[in-house]
């Protein structure tokens, strides 16, 4: 009898952890310019733990599930689109555009995660 408890207790997870939805984090981090026109369903880091590379990201008519952060020195232009956790700026990471049909906030932060 505890056995088959047991079992049944591991299937439960098993069940749970297989249909539980995932956070990922997309990274743009190689010094080049991207644009985000497009639905990106997890949470967006420019130049995390990168010094140097200065990638910058142009955010135009997309949609990002999460937040986008920008860290370093990575430059951020938002032109439209929207991101449901905000933005955020951590160390030396530049909001250079602020225009648009944007939705959510943008905000300098003290510390990375």
């Amino acid at each position: 009898m505890k056995c088959r408890r047991v079992e049944i207790l591991a299937a439960v997870v098993v069940l749970f952890l297989s249909v539980s939805p995932v956070m990922a984090v997309i990274e743009f981090k190689d010094g080049l310019i991207h644009d985000i026109d497009y639905l990106i369903n997890d949470e967006v880091w420019v130049d995390y733990e990168s010094p140097g590379m200065g990638t910058t990201v142009n955010m135009l008519d997309g949609s990002i599930t999460s937040a986008l952060n920008g860290y370093e020195d990575s430059i951020i232009n938002i032109l439209g689109g929207r991101a449901r956790g905000g933005c955020g700026l951590i160390t030396e990471a530049r909001l250079l555009s602020l225009v648009g049909r944007w939705r959510g906030a943008c905000m300098p932060m003290t510390e990375a995660r």
